[in-house]
Formats: structure tokens, C-alpha cells, sequence
């Protein structure tokens, strides 16, 4: 054996990590001690033999295939080998001046096992993420970039993934006049505080609808950097609903107020008033306050009709009433029955005769 060579292996066989070579025909020509430990074998049941003679259950894996590739190619593999469950090692495979290759194997198992859960959790994390039902989106803190965005906000946006990731906040506001006082106010909450919670704005839709929606973040670290994990609540159906309810109130106190004549709305199951148009204060000479303390018993001089008329709820008479100061005269009307607050009202009307 060449001296200069043999040197070598004496300084291989000396080293703790595992060192082999193997010829052009994949069999054992060195094995260094390290290497003898971690394959559990001697000299005599290694050298002259091949590897998957030796080992058969290594056929096909990264192992046998980046050895195969340094042959074949010539060139310095990398890849990795689990031999038992809790034992994995780096691998190198170089090729050497004499047409076989030598492989060098290094414990990576301490690395491997603080690597496997956090890849389990990134990947719990990515599944729980991409299928929630709720739009969520990460944006970086920096950049103000969106890194990634789920299904949720794809179907709710119309925007593809690939039109979102990339850009920034700033670009998905655009024309909305509001948004740099709102965008400024979040990232401020999510940098001082670290979360915030059902910040109202608004953004354009892919198909120009402009959305009204609730964000709320918290602060995350996200491929090693500081990000935003950020979910949206279109709001935008509750928003028309009480502007449209909101609306229909307004008119409808406007025409109560209006209405000429006596309008007032019962409670018809205890009779108490609780609404009294300015006609039912001049009919009746009471204050809008002090009708709003008394019942519609208090102003009927026929008590017994008027309890008969509150729960019939259609066109009647209803009974002779009485005014400030007990002048009786007669109080024709109807009565539409409805329910205010989760209670049964009636809605009554007086035509003066």
C-alpha cells in the first residue's frame, strides 16, 4: 500500500466520525473503527463484501442512491440514513483518485429529533392554516408583504394565492380613503401590543365590490421572521342590514311623528303605553312623559271593552274614552297587533268623529 495512503487511514481509523471506502464495486476496502461501532460488525465480516450484501434492506434508499450517484457522476453527494429508529447521520460521498469512493458518516440524531417536531408542527400549523374555513392571511412585519394567504381568503377575495402573495397591504387598499389612518393604527397595535381585535376597515374585492370587514392579528414568528397572522370577518351583510333596519326606524319615526292623527303603541298583554304621537298629548291634554307612565286603561272610560279590543287585534271600536279634566267622548279606531322588543304590541289609531 502506498505509505502516504496508509497514513491516511491511520489518521481515518483514529477519528470519531465513521469513515468507509468503497471500491468501483461497492465493496468494503476500509472500515475505521467509529465506522465498526456504528455498523456493528469486524473487519472480517465488512472488507470484500458489498454493501447491500451486507445490508439489504439499504437497497434503494437516499443511502445506496447518493452512493450509486458519486460512482457513476464522479461528484460529492449529500443526503441522510436513518439506521434504527433514533440513530440518523449525515452522509458524504466523495469520490476518490482510485475509482471507488469513500463515505463519511456523521450523528445528526440529537438535531434530527429537535427537527422532527417542529416540522410536525409547522406542518399541523400549514394544515390547520390553508383549510380553515375563517380567511387567514400572514403578512410580514417588515415588508408589510403577504407571505402566504388560505382558501378562505381566495374564495372571499377572488384573488388567486399567487395575485396576493407578494404584495402589500398598502396595494389591497387602494382608492379607500380611510386606509392609511387604519393600516398605521394596526401595525402599531401589532408592534406595541402584539395582538389587536376586530379593527373595522374596508377593502376593494377582486370584482370591485368594496367589502367591509373586521381584522383582527396577533404577532408571530413565521420562517424566522416577525409576522402578522391575520384573520378577516366580511362583515358587509350585517353592515347593509342595520343601515337598512337603521333606515326603516328613521322613517318609520318620522311618519309616527308626523301622522296627524293619534297614534300610540301598547304593550297588549299589560296595556302600559309605551309611544304617543304630539296628536295622542293634544287629544287626551296628558304630556308625552305622562303618558308614557300610564296604561291605555287609564284613559278608556269602558275599561272591560278596552281589555275585550286588546285582544281581539282587528278593525273595532274600541271603546268610549275619557280626557284630561274626565270629558267622555267616543274613540273609534283599529288596532294592528305586532311585537317590539320580543313583546306583543298593538299599534292604535283614533279618528276623531
Amino acid at each position: 500500500m502506498d505509505p502516504a495512503l496508509e497514513d491516511t487511514w491511520i489518521v481515518l481509523d483514529t477519528i470519531p466520525e465513521a469513515y468507509v471506502r468503497l471500491d468501483n464495486d461497492f465493496r468494503f476496502t476500509f472500515v475505521n473503527r467509529a465506522a465498526l461501532s456504528l455498523l456493528g460488525k469486524t473487519p472480517a465480516e465488512l472488507l470484500g463484501k458489498k454493501l447491500w450484501d451486507i445490508y439489504p434492506s439499504s437497497a434503494g434508499t437516499p443511502l445506496d442512491l447518493g452512493c450509486r450517484r458519486a460512482m457513476a457522476e464522479r461528484i460529492v453527494v449529500t443526503t441522510q440514513h436513518c439506521f434504527t429508529t433514533q440513530a440518523w447521520h449525515s452522509v458524504v460521498v466523495m469520490p476518490d483518485s482510485r475509482g471507488g469512493i469513500c463515505v463519511k458518516f456523521s450523528d445528526v440524531s440529537d438535531h434530527k429529533l429537535m427537527e422532527d417536531p417542529l416540522q410536525k408542527s409547522e406542518e399541523e400549523f400549514h394544515k390547520v392554516f390553508r383549510y380553515s374555513p375563517y380567511p387567514l392571511c400572514v403578512i410580514d412585519m417588515g415588508t408589510h408583504c403577504f407571505l402566504d394567504v388560505n382558501e378562505a381568503v381566495e374564495r372571499q377575495s377572488g384573488y388567486r394565492r399567487d395575485e396576493v402573495v407578494g404584495r402589500t397591504t398598502d396595494e389591497l387598499w387602494l382608492d379607500m380613503d380611510a386606509a392609511p389612518e387604519i393600516l398605521e393604527e394596526a401595525w402599531r397595535r401589532i408592534r406595541e401590543e402584539g395582538s389587536y381585535r376586530n379593527l373595522e376597515g374596508r377593502i376593494r374585492l377582486k370584482n370591485g365590490e368594496i367589502a367591509t370587514i373586521l381584522f383582527s392579528a396577533e404577532r408571530i414568528m413565521f420562517k424566522g421572521g416577525p409576522c402578522a397572522i391575520t384573520g378577516i370577518v366580511n362583515i358587509t351583510d350585517r353592515r347593509q342590514a342595520e343601515q337598512a333596519l337603521q333606515e326603516s326606524q328613521e322613517l318609520y319615526r318620522r311618519l309616527f311623528e308626523v301622522e296627524p292623527e293619534a297614534v300610540a303603541l301598547v304593550d297588549r298583554e299589560s296595556g302600559q303605553i309605551l309611544a304617543a304621537n304630539a296628536a295622542v298629548s293634544t287629544l287626551y291634554g296628558y304630556t308625552h312623559e305622562e303618558l308614557l307612565s300610564m296604561t291605555v286603561f287609564d284613559i278608556s272610560a269602558e275599561p272591560d271593552k278596552t281589555a275585550q279590543a286588546l285582544m281581539r287585534g282587528n278593525f273595532h271600536t274600541i271603546a268610549m274614552a275619557q280626557e284630561k279634566g274626565w270629558h267622555h267622548f267616543p274613540f273609534g279606531g283599529y288596532d294592528l297587533p305586532f311585537r317590539a322588543q320580543g313583546s306583543p304590541c298593538l299599534s292604535m289609531y283614533r279618528h276623531p268623529s
